[in-house]
């Protein structure tokens, strides 16, 4: 749960101890998804579209569900991934482009304008907590999560 910061200094000349703490680091998708239904938190928009983790949305190790799911939701950066690809002549993935991984991948069903505008905005104006009997599982949670643990 504890592991030292990049900063840290512990074996320099000048001692510094500086760790990053992790407090959620090795718990359950169930304790985590616990914790927020029992406190209200809003979800946020990425897994109410579907995605079962958030880091970046176009990850090599997206799965073709995933792919198929990112041209949906945004198109432009699909695109530029894909160009990229074209113009240097490999691929992020080592089973194709992702053109072809969306090919073969069925977007989430989730997905709805609402949460695509929320997922896109550069900012939150949505409420953090959520009222009471408000809050429900997200369609990403326990779902697709294909990357790196």
């Amino acid at each position: 749960r504890f592991e030292p910061h990049r900063t840290d200094r512990r074996e320099g000349a000048s001692r510094r101890y500086l760790d990053h703490w992790r407090p959620v680091h090795q718990w359950s998708d169930a304790e985590v998804w616990d914790i927020l239904r029992r406190w209200r938190i809003n979800p946020h928009p990425a897994y109410r579209l579907g995605w079962g983790r958030v880091s970046c949305a176009a990850c090599i190790f997206g799965s073709p569900d995933q792919w198929a799911s990112l041209k949906a939701v945004n198109p432009a950066q699909f695109a530029c991934v894909a160009e990229y690809e074209a113009a240097f002549g490999v691929t992020i993935r080592r089973d194709g482009t992702v053109v072809h991984a969306a090919e073969r991948g069925t977007p989430y069903e989730a997905i709805t304008p609402r949460d695509v505008a929320a997922a896109l905005s550069e900012t939150w104006d949505e409420p953090i907590l959520l009222p009471e009997g408000a809050w429900q599982f997200p369609a990403g949670a326990f779902g697709d999560t294909s990357g790196p643990i």
